[in-house]
């Protein structure tokens, strides 16, 4: 299976491809990349590992997950629908303490 090649998948409506694109801003992520997440972590969740399946197997498996959780109504949908929290900001950089001048004495 080519990586490179843009795909789609049948039976995702408009509201899910919108609240993932919405996700993935918030996260700082593009949409590519939110879907892989969130797709990898469903898995781990579930107990499947990469290395269990095909490319073919994975692509069904995961074509089957996404309709399901763009159905109205269902617990997936619910979730797919929760508002996404950003992450925190990083703290401010510690500063140094000066360093004495040696040319000052107490």
């Amino acid at each position: 299976m080519n990586k490179a090649v843009p795909w789609s998948i049948k039976g995702v409506g408009f509201d899910a491809r919108e609240a993932a694109k919405e996700a993935a801003r918030r996260s700082g992520m593009t949409l590519g990349e939110w879907l892989a997440s969130v797709i990898a972590d469903k898995a781990a969740e579930l107990g499947v590992e990469s290395d269990d399946v095909d490319d073919e197997s994975r692509l069904e498996a995961i074509t089957a997950r996404l309709a399901k959780m763009s159905r109205p109504g269902t617990a997936a949908a619910a979730e797919a629908r929760k508002p996404v929290r950003a992450a925190p900001p990083p703290p401010p950089p510690r500063r140094r303490a000066p360093e004495p001048d040696p040319d000052f004495e107490d």
